[in-house]
């Protein structure tokens, strides 16, 4: 079966095609809303006619202008809708400190190392006696006490009136957590102290999410009164419920090394696990006049109770949406196209939510589950097997080989990493995974019996014992994952083109298939060298947004000495958060970490020849591939008298001391100023009115993002 003929079969895939390109387009080009509401409105209109006559979709000659108007309404009502989700809300204008916020918790709150985490919905605006309705959704952070220990999903709180507009450090490539949120429909965050908020309004059962977050937390409860503890009891919380806030970075780490990171994300596996069960338990209504419907309807009920209780995920929700068409297919005597039905659980969320098509979770889920429904039939048949256990083996090994292919990509992508031993992990992982939610299931359903839940408690602790110990060793093995791996986007779309077009020939031996994975190959190798040539070529400058201290890059190459002004930074190995990112896209690999003091002790010199103090001898002073740059901060505020006023190019000026650019300008004259994150509030807005009144060119990292200067790429 041809590509075509197979899309032809797949009516709701060809139908997703246009709606996923209107929002991508809207989501990357802001198109005008009006315009395009008027273009919708005529391609409905239009369709609707030639629907109506007959005359055009009628006549096979003419067959095309009805999938023309279909498509076009299609893209043009993605691009209206999606216009509408990224439209920002008005609620932030109508907060302010004089003020208060009545808000609901919409979902369970998240406990942090120094805070609790919590997403509220904000109702109304309160101001005296004026109250404004201010419908949106804000993150809160609140300092850690007894009462904030009680709060639960659903309870309404009054919090103060002055919300802060979310912003991004600004250091380059970093992870944008603005845009992350606001995919959310998250635009506002705040800091509560204890007592500056209270308690208004406990709600009782009445809401159906509230409901299944308390039926979670009461699941969560039994595993810990029958001995789940700690790494275990996390990975429990994860596995089956969905409960991911017990997870620790190093067992993060170790799953994600492995490749087991998608048994901990509630997905197809776990939502196929029940399915199967349920399907197989509600065998008996066969016997009944209405077993047709009553079965697929016990079916999808227990789906989507599961889903609410797992915190209805976009791997959960996807899965349930895709089973519970399967099972209503069922009840019909009719089997189903797996990518039908993958496709009109895929519309029917982006018609909801159109923003969760750049959620990464979204994407690896239809990622994975496609490549399983495309590639395993073929790869399983590679190799004929008699044994049944070996069979078996192959089978799973083939699940995995199917779900890598197209998932890989997005995994480097976003990751910068690859799992080498996923394979091991999958055969060994996965089939223990399946006997961790059947024990736990039968841990909920005997939990009132006496004995019989404290057995079931033990053995389900030893299987998640020895998961752990499974994804730790295979996560620790040498090579066991590939770091540092980064590609761009255009080099990820030239990879799935590759993947496609070779597999596509291994099917259909259409040579033009060859051909075009050769050409793919030579253009992703051609930007390859280029961006190595680039590498080499480089010479940036940059000083970074890093919170309360100071922290500076030069980068000449691949070499890329980091400057931290933080006190805690000692290991020359271990590169700061905020320029970790920066490292790993610009490539470079000779890194050495330095303290800002030792800097000015003159230690970029021992480094590389591109480092060196060489004007007039002041430690303060950096020339930096003909760059000019002078900091002055608490260690060396003003030059020592000579040859001056020195021209500079740069004056970085960091905090610690209250200084005055008009006396500084009498010894140094910047071609710019750079104000760094060390610098104080106070101190900022003095520095900045200063440089406006002398007419100084300056930038302020803390409002601007941190300062690139590229003297050579």
């Amino acid at each position: 079966m041809s590509l075509l003929e197979g899309l032809r079969r797949m009516p709701m895939l060809r139908l997703l095609m246009p709606f996923i390109t209107g929002i991508i387009l809207q989501y990357h080009f802001e198109i005008s809303g009006f315009f395009i509401f008027v273009l919708c409105l005529a391609f409905f209109i239009l369709l609707c006619i030639s629907k109506l006559s007959g005359e055009l979709t009628g006549r096979y000659a003419f067959r095309w202008v009805f999938g023309f108007l279909l498509n076009g309404f299609i893209l043009t009502f993605a691009i209206c809708l999606m216009a509408r989700a990224l439209k920002p809300p008005s609620y932030l204008d109508h907060f302010s400190s004089d003020g208060h916020i009545i808000a609901e918790i919409s979902e369970s709150p998240q406990e942090r190392e120094k805070r609790i985490r919590i997403i509220l919905e904000t109702f109304a605006s309160v101001k005296g006696d004026s109250i404004i309705s201010t419908p949106g959704r804000v993150v809160a952070w609140f300092e850690k006490d007894s009462l904030a220990a009680t709060l639960r999903l659903g309870d309404h709180l009054v919090i103060p009136g002055k919300i802060n507009e979310i912003s991004n450090s600004g250091n380059p490539f970093e992870f944008n957590y603005k845009n992350y949120l606001a995919l959310q429909g998250i635009y506002g965050e705040i800091f509560l102290s204890s007592g500056q908020w209270y308690i208004h309004y406990r709600p009782g059962f009445g809401n159906l999410l509230l409901v299944a977050g308390k039926a979670r937390e009461y699941l969560l409860s039994v595993l810990g009164k029958y001995g789940i503890e700690g790494k275990e009891f996390a990975v429990a919380g994860a596995l089956i419920l969905g409960y991911r806030d017990e997870l620790d970075p190093a067992t993060r780490e170790s799953y994600a090394a492995s490749g087991a990171m998608h048994i901990l994300a509630v997905s197809g596996l776990h939502v196929g696990i029940i399915y199967l069960l349920v399907y197989r338990l509600t065998g008996i209504f066969r016997r009944f006049k209405y077993a047709r419907v009553a079965r697929p309807v016990a079916i999808i009920i227990t789906l989507w109770i599961y889903a609410l209780i797992t915190g209805l995920s976009p791997s959960v929700t996807r899965s349930a949406t895709m089973f519970s068409f399967v099972a209503a297919a069922g009840s019909f005597g009719k089997s189903t196209n797996t990518f039908n039905t993958l496709a009109s659980s895929a519309f029917i969320q982006l018609l909801i939510n159109p923003c969760i098509l750049f959620m990464v979770g979204f994407q690896l889920s239809y990622a994975a589950v496609a490549g399983i429904a495309y590639y395993y039939p073929v790869i399983f048949s590679l190799i004929k097997i008699r044994n049944s256990l070996t069979e078996k083996i192959w089978a799973l090994s083939s699940v995995s080989i199917s779900a890598q292919l197209i998932v890989f990509p997005l995994g480097i992508y976003y990751f910068n990493q690859f799992p080498n031993f996923f394979l091991l992990t999958n055969l060994l992982a996965v089939p223990l995974a399946m006997v961790i939610l059947y024990l736990s299931i039968v841990l909920f359903a005997v939990s009132f019996i006496p004995v019989v839940p404290a057995i079931t408690g033990l053995l389900l602790d030893k299987a998640l014992s020895l998961l752990n110990y499974i994804t730790a060793a295979i996560g620790g093995l040498p090579l066991s994952h590939s770091s540092d791996l980064v590609i761009s986007l255009i080099s990820l779309i030239i990879l799935y083109g590759i993947i496609l077009s070779l597999s596509h020939y291994l099917l259909y031996r259409k040579v033009i298939l060859l051909k075009l994975a050769f050409l793919l190959c030579i253009t992703g190798l051609t930007i390859r060298a280029a961006n190595i040539i680039n590498t080499s070529e480089q010479e940036i400058f940059i000083v970074y947004n890093a919170g309360p201290d100071s922290m500076y890059s030069f980068v000449s190459g691949k070499k890329n000495i980091i400057v931290s002004g933080s006190d805690e930074q000692t290991g020359e190995l271990v590169i700061p958060y905020a320029a970790h990112n920066t490292a790993l896209h610009l490539r470079t690999s000779h890194i050495r970490v330095l303290q800002e003091s030792r800097m000015i002790a003159g230690e970029t010199n021992n480094n590389t020849n591109k480092f060196n103090s060489a004007i007039t001898g002041f430690k303060n002073f950096i020339l930096f591939s003909g760059l000019r740059i002078y900091f002055a901060g608490k260690e060396h505020l003003h030059p020592a008298p000579g040859d001056l006023p020195a021209e500079v190019d740069i004056l970085v000026i960091s905090g610690g001391v209250y200084t005055d650019i008009r006396m500084l300008a009498e010894r140094i004259i910047p071609g710019k100023i750079v104000i760094d994150s060390s610098v104080g509030y106070y101190q900022r807005i003095s520095l900045a009115e200063q440089c406006r009144e002398l007419g100084i060119n300056y930038h302020d990292v803390r409002t601007s993002g941190a300062y690139v200067k590229h003297i050579k790429n």
